[in-house]
């Protein structure tokens, strides 16, 4: 959230310059109202740190933001609750299948939220903590003392946090990502047809419409739904006539009014590069860490961090790479299985998906065997799927996986 930055030298008429009216500076400053922000701006303060969030839009949650679903058993290790006012659907499970709607199903508690009314919860959540969280503001750069220049004036900070989203210029100070051509673009449209909102399940596809990651339904009740198309190593250009092609897969023939459009990234694929510096530390999408589920994780470890340097009065990045190292050491696993299993399926044709995902049909899990497959626990998925299933499908997912080797 908020408009990217540059980094820029401290001037001296940045020094004596006006500051923000809120207060003089902060000892933690988080640069952004994305939910990796406020998560953030909570646990410095929690922590006991003098924490300002400051973001460029007139209030929290003013964005529209096409991030709106929460996995109950992912989100679960954030140990933040989610806010019962903010659900607009609860859904019962999550289908993973092939272009054709074949599949496996996940039963679990998922839910749909209101972004504005989710936003502005954990805002409230993180003033209640004891941060100072101002909207209209905007950061212009990176001060080299320490904090930024925004358009009202300096703002000085013993740690800074930037979490303003996937256009942040945070890359020009850290580099964050250490492969951003990997971000998939996504289009999230609103769509109306009679009944494509009535199933209980969001449901998840592969195929070719979707190339190098996935197409994703998700029914908001009646007539209407929400699907979001990503695309991953072909031109950005084709993203509007892949999301045409995703649409037919999951409407067939019937009449689809789309209501809305917005988009958006991804980075579930990039591997995160140096998000800790002198002074200054990248987390959400910003820092390569996409899903509210992980930018929520990676603002509580950011923030608990930065009051802890402060506290220790050492805000060098020799302190603040204990986010860095904690960030990796938790999520390597995860970003390793999910490269390997994307690396095998995007080499299969839609035929081969099918026939992959034909073998996992009617098969009923839990939210714990999908958090199992996050881990790339193998051999919990192999008793899930029982052997015969396991070998057919480890199978295809090698055939893609040599392909993928070979092509490389």
């Amino acid at each position: 959230m908020g408009g990217g930055f540059r980094v820029r030298p401290k001037s001296t008429e940045e020094t004596e310059g006006p500051t923000v009216p809120v207060r003089d500076g902060a000892e933690v400053l988080v640069v952004g109202a994305s939910l990796a922000g406020l998560c953030a701006a909570y646990a410095a303060a929690r922590e006991g740190a003098e924490a300002l969030l400051i973001d460029a839009a007139p209030e929290v949650g003013a964005r529209p933001n096409p991030a709106t679903l929460l996995m109950e058993p992912v989100w679960r290790r954030t140990g933040l609750p989610i806010p019962a006012e903010a659900v607009e659907r609860e859904l019962s499970g999550l289908k993973v299948c092939g272009p054709s709607g074949r599949g496996l199903l996940f039963r679990l508690r998922a839910v749909h939220v209101d972004r504005r009314t989710f936003d502005r919860y954990f805002a409230a959540r993180a003033a209640d903590a004891g941060a100072i969280v101002r909207s209209g503001v905007r950061a212009e750069g990176l001060v080299s003392s320490g904090g930024v220049q925004t358009d009202s004036g300096p703002v000085p900070a013993r740690v800074t946090v930037v979490a303003d989203g996937a256009t942040s210029a945070v890359r020009a100070a850290l580099p964050t990502m250490r492969n951003p051509q990997e971000v998939a673009w996504g289009l999230d449209q609103l769509l109306d047809a009679q009944d494509l909102g009535e199933s209980p399940y969001s449901e998840v596809r592969f195929g070719s419409f979707a190339p190098g990651w996935r197409a994703q339904l998700n029914p908001l009740g009646g007539d209407r739904a929400r699907l979001w198309t990503f695309i991953r190593g072909v031109p950005r250009e084709e993203l509007e006539s892949r999301a045409e092609r995703a649409r037919r897969a999951f409407c067939g023939a019937n009449r689809v009014r789309v209501l809305e459009e917005r988009r958006g990234v991804d980075p579930a694929f990039v591997v995160p590069g140096r998000i800790a510096g002198d002074g200054v530390m990248a987390c959400g999408t910003a820092a390569g860490q996409g899903g509210l589920e992980y930018g929520a994780r990676a603002g509580l470890l950011a923030g608990e961090v930065a009051a802890r340097a402060v506290r220790c009065g050492d805000t060098s990045r020799h302190t603040l790479i204990t986010y860095e190292s904690a960030w990796k050491r938790e999520t390597a696993a995860e970003l390793a299985a999910l490269r390997w299993g994307m690396a095998s399926l995007r080499r299969l044709s839609d035929a081969e998906l099918d026939a992959l995902f034909a073998a996992l049909h009617g098969l009923n899990l839990e939210g714990e065997d999908l958090e199992a497959l996050l881990r790339g626990d193998l051999m919990a998925a192999a008793r899930m799927t029982g052997a015969g299933r396991s070998a057919r499908v480890l199978l295809r997912l090698l055939q893609g996986w040599m392909r993928a080797l070979w092509l490389r």
